[in-house]
């Protein structure tokens, strides 16, 4: 770190992660103390604000909107202990959204931490435009159902920021996505999450995007279990982008390898021990597995063995 400042006196320093996805249900496929790996990251995070001027969080804070108390708790301890001359902005992820209405960000979790945290900037549609400091500018785009293929904004004098929570992407991906080479944007440097693979910093038509990937991992599929977390520092010097522009991604150094469930059917029992066995809207129960299955992200090998379970459940 101390090489990539040099001689020069930074004009700008930022510390970028997004998608902490903070909850308590521990994913199914782990086996670590999914809180304290949580807390752990965030603890660097705290350390590094001592050197920062921002910290900026693309979205998806909890996994859920209505965050409970000791999820609410893990994120306010965060924002308490980040150093006194360090802000934070953060914009909503669809996790931290209900249906993607910006008009109920008061019923949520981000919503709540923004009205009582005042170290705490919540980007939002009536708040989509900010000064940092001196010339340097953070614009928001709020998010939709379905990806948005530009970020054009009404320019200020200086350098400006973009931030967002969609699914651009450097390579084609199996959901709806917009790639990058096809993004349209007059910003000097896009901020995204949501795309949890991430990519490199990526200099595309006089604009950095900047997505170092989710800082949890949620799922045993292959790009999450090989992935390796990090976060990003933004050193801006100049405004030209170019040359004054330093991006570079740091991994969490409380990053695990062996944190998934090799065994299938370990896998598979918690997803039976913790679900509700209830009937609120007249189906049967074999229905309500198959909807609350979808709400995990199994392996195929784990499909196949709730299938057979099913299987036998039918004939049995």
């Amino acid at each position: 770190m101390e090489k990539l400042l040099g001689v020069r006196t930074n004009k700008l320093k930022i510390l970028f992660f997004t998608d902490p996805h903070i909850t308590t249900n521990r994913p199914i496929g782990r086996k670590d103390d999914y809180m304290a790996t949580i807390s752990s990251k965030l603890e660097e995070m705290i350390v590094l604000s001592s050197e920062m001027d921002y910290i900026i969080i693309g979205g998806d804070i909890f996994h859920r909107p209505k965050a409970n108390i000791q999820e609410l708790s893990i994120f306010v301890n965060f924002v308490n202990k980040i150093d006194e001359n360090c802000q934070l902005y953060i914009c909503p992820g669809n996790h931290d959204l209900l249906g993607y209405n910006y008009q109920k960000l008061d019923q949520t979790g981000i919503g709540l931490c923004d009205k009582f945290l005042p170290k705490l900037t919540l980007m939002q549609p009536d708040q989509a435009h900010v000064q940092l400091k001196n010339n340097v500018w953070l614009h928001f785009r709020p998010s939709t159902t379905k990806v948005q293929d530009n970020f054009m904004v009404q320019r200020e004098e200086g350098i400006n920021l973009g931030l967002m929570h969609d699914m651009l992407v450097e390579k084609p991906f199996f959901e709806d996505y917009v790639l990058i080479d096809d993004f349209n944007t007059n910003l000097d440097a896009v901020f995204n999450g949501h795309y949890h693979s991430g990519h490199s910093p990526l200099w595309k038509n006089q604009t950095f995007y900047i997505n170092p990937g989710a800082m949890m991992r949620m799922t045993r599929n292959r790009t999450d279990t090989q992935r390796l977390p990090k976060y990003a520092i933004i050193y801006i010097y100049e405004e030209q982008k170019d040359r004054d522009f330093v991006v570079t991604y740091f991994p969490f150094q409380s990053y695990n390898a062996d944190v998934f469930i090799d065994d299938i059917e370990e896998e598979i029992r918690p997803f039976f021990n913790n679900i509700e066995v209830k009937d609120p809207i007249g189906i049967s129960a074999m229905d309500y597995i198959n909807i609350r299955a979808r709400d995990f992200d199994l392996t195929p090998a784990a499909q196949q063995v709730l299938t057979e379970i099913k299987g036998q459940l039918l004939t049995g």
